[in-house]
């Protein structure tokens, strides 16, 4: 019984210990589940897909707009973004293997967003894909359209809305308490060690 007793309290230091110390070092433990990892990201019909920020509630001010894009073929895109209809700018994409031919290119997109408030935000992002000089026996299908009547260069739109909030009122544990913490555990645990035995 002694000895159950003894690993009890040796894992309970050691659990303790890593609560206390896990927080203080910024290591960023996350048990979720297999199916909440799953909905990490949005995808759009347009080939985009969205990483960072997606539907949720943020516990920092500074984002990044984390996406990719899947570029057809002959397709050029062009994406660009605004932050509560307000803020705005480009996002670079870059290939992800450019020295290769793919009917669909895979192209990352990366941006550092400007400091956002508390609150609910939205993000829009804007995807302008031209066709240029397409001569093809059938024209491209919905939602290409021509740049003007006749012409063989083709474009098409779409844009994307994601809601997500700033939230960043959450307590901190103070460091200032981490010592003597630790210090009554430790002591709590010799007592009671001593009292067994």
């Amino acid at each position: 019984m002694k000895y159950i007793i003894k690993k009890w309290l040796c894992f309970f230091h050691l659990f303790f210990i890593f609560l206390v110390l896990t927080p203080i070092f910024g290591c960023n433990i996350s048990f979720a589940s297999s199916e909440e990892n799953l909905t990490n990201y949005i995808s759009f019909p347009s080939g985009t897909t969205v990483y960072s920020p997606i539907n949720k509630t943020y516990y920092s001010n500074f984002l990044n707009l984390n996406l990719t894009f899947g570029a057809g073929l002959g397709l050029t895109p062009s994406l660009n973004y605004s932050i509560d209809e307000e803020s705005e700018g480009t996002i670079p994409l870059v290939a992800k293997f450019p020295s290769e031919l793919h009917v669909v290119n895979m192209m990352t997109g990366l941006v550092a967003l400007p400091e956002l408030s508390e609150g609910p935000h939205s993000i829009t992002i804007n995807v302008l894909c031209s066709l240029n000089d397409y001569h093809g026996a059938n024209p491209p299908r919905a939602p290409f359209t021509p740049t003007f009547l006749g012409s063989s260069d083709y474009i098409a739109t779409w844009t994307h809305t994601i809601y997500f909030t700033i939230d960043t009122a959450i307590p901190e544990f103070p460091s200032w308490i981490v010592l003597p913490l630790f210090l009554v555990a430790t002591l709590s645990a010799l007592v009671l060690k001593k009292r067994l035995l």
